[in-house]
């Protein structure tokens, strides 16, 4: 017996790029496909608890500088309710200054020692955290198949293959094969500098 869906989408639950593939228009492969939206979301939330428990990766990315965030930015709660969560969970209480800063990345790696308790409910609090999304996908007419969003669109392009192929007919991208299009070949000591 096949599932059938009124509306005729699938939800995907796919891994959220870090931020070199979303430059790269790199998208994480599905996970699941799913016929109603609930299955999906209650999915995603599965797969974001089995992310936060890789602490390394977790203190890694909140702790880049390019992606900074302050903790209140990462929470749902007001200020004074998140604070009263950390305390409860007794868990230090992030700077007080609500933009990314040095001290936001210092109690970021403070946070490196929490217990296993402590780590899971800083992960309630912090319900803005993603590592997974859900894209809806409309079926094709013919039945045979998912018709996927095209990414590139979302950066003029540049997450396409017949993008970089109309760009550089023939060959790799440049830099790709380790040979700078821009400069000429010195070899032995012959670098003019």
């Amino acid at each position: 017996m096949e599932a059938v869906n009124d509306s005729g989408k699938v939800y995907l639950v796919r891994r959220r790029p870090d931020r070199w593939g979303l430059y790269r228009g790199q998208f994480g492969p599905a996970e699941r496909a799913f016929l109603e939206r609930g299955a999906a979301e209650g999915y995603r939330q599965e797969c974001d608890r089995r992310a936060w428990l890789d602490r390394r990766a977790v203190l890694e990315a909140q702790t880049d500088p390019a992606t900074l965030q302050s903790p209140f930015e990462l929470t749902s709660f007001d200020r004074p309710v998140f604070l009263d969560w950390l305390q409860d969970a007794d868990i230090p209480l992030p700077p007080d200054d609500l933009r990314a800063t040095v001290e936001c990345v210092e109690w970021w790696e403070g946070c490196r020692g929490l217990g296993e308790v402590q780590w899971l409910r800083l992960f309630e609090a912090l319900d803005k955290v993603r590592y997974y999304e859900i894209t809806e996908v409309e079926l094709s007419a013919g039945g045979g198949g998912a018709a996927l969003p095209d990414y590139g669109r979302l950066f003029g392009g540049e997450g396409r293959p017949e993008w970089r192929e109309e760009r550089h007919p023939g060959g790799p991208e440049p830099f790709l094969d380790g040979t700078p299009e821009e400069f000429e070949q010195y070899e032995g000591d012959d670098i003019p500098f």
